[in-house]
């Protein structure tokens, strides 16, 4: 098999995957799911997706990727650092919150989007 034949199919299996897994995320909600879930719903065995995902924080951050809500959704991750996204992400959340209810207050629009910009 040639490397792009082989290159093709190893991406072919990530789309898979990153399908299965928002399935399954959809399904338990991020922190109740399993690895074993997806791994189920993607057909393969759960040996199989460590090989193409280290774990679930690796599937979530790849799903934000892949379907980007916000512009700045890549930055706002990449500032959770080690951070667990369960944990991360309400925190993102709520700093959004309030530098938008600070905006509405203030009238100005471009607050920070996240704790690093502040």
């Amino acid at each position: 098999m040639s490397r792009n034949v082989h290159e093709e199919c190893a991406q072919e299996r990530r789309d898979s995957i990153l399908n299965a897994a928002l399935r399954v995320f959809a399904q338990s909600g991020f922190v109740e799911a399993k690895m074993d879930q997806i791994a189920a719903a993607a057909d393969l065995s759960k040996a199989s997706l460590y090989l193409y995902f280290p774990s679930k924080d690796a599937l979530l951050h790849s799903l934000l990727e892949r379907y980007p809500l916000l512009p700045e959704l890549p930055e706002m991750m990449a500032s959770l650092g080690d951070t667990p996204p369960a944990l991360g992400i309400p925190t993102l959340i709520a700093d959004n919150l309030a530098a938008a209810a600070a905006a509405q207050r203030t009238g100005v629009r471009d607050q920070p989007r996240n704790s690093e910009q502040r």
